[in-house]
């Protein structure tokens, strides 16, 4: 299977992540001599695929480098042991997953509903949460995981309570609000895909009317 791997976009275009497919993987690599540049994005994008199809015992640095139709040693040019794959996969999840939105000044600015909007929309349509499930699982058993998610969420929380104290909502209905708004868009790809775009936009549109309505 290849492996995507996503990249950020300027920062003021909705477009945060773009996959792209790697070159092809000769079914008989191990026969022929095939020099290929793999970038580190590109070796922990595939990890993270490997990570939601088998779960952590899944990634493996000998799985990896053939998925991406590389020699091994060509893993060391980027990451010192699994441990440091397994240690970079968790800041590139954080980053290319949760940092592309918060960090992007193009969502501080205009109309607070609008940018609530805009989240849902890129959340949704870049499929940044597809891989919520896998860093969970990985989470129950691993204490570096289990940080780097309780991070991101953090993170989450308090950029979408910035938006809805902006809309007027305080205290608990604005921590309603943002948990609501938060774990929805997270676990929307795990539990309610696939769907219509026409349905899901149908849906968006009454759930924030739900949110942003006193």
């Amino acid at each position: 299977m290849h492996c995507l791997y996503s990249s950020v976009q300027k920062i003021y275009q909705f477009n945060p992540v773009a996959s792209i497919i790697s070159d092809g993987i000769l079914e008989n690599s191990m026969k022929t001599t095939h020099f290929k540049r793999v970038s580190k994005d590109e070796w922990l994008a595939c990890a993270l695929e490997a990570l939601a199809n088998e779960g952590i015992g899944g990634v493996r640095i000998d799985k990896l480098a053939k998925q991406l139709g590389v020699a091994r040693s060509g893993f060391y040019w980027h990451f010192k042991d699994r441990q440091d794959l397994l240690d970079h996969m968790l800041e590139y999840w954080a980053h290319e997953y949760t940092e592309v939105v918060t960090a992007n000044k193009a969502l501080t600015e205009g109309p607070a509903a609008q940018r609530l909007e805009n989240v849902a929309r890129i959340v949704r349509d870049y499929e940044l949460n597809r891989f919520e499930a896998a860093i969970f699982i990985w989470a129950q058993t691993d204490p570096a995981a289990r940080q780097a998610f309780e991070h991101a969420y953090a993170v989450r929380l308090d950029f979408l309570r910035g938006i809805f104290r902006e809309l007027g909502f305080s205290g608990e209905e604005l921590e309603m609000r943002a948990q609501l708004f938060v774990g929805y868009q997270a676990w929307e790809y795990t539990g309610f895909c696939p769907q219509s775009k026409a349905r899901a936009d149908r849906l968006l549109a009454l759930r924030l009317r739900l949110l942003i309505e006193e």
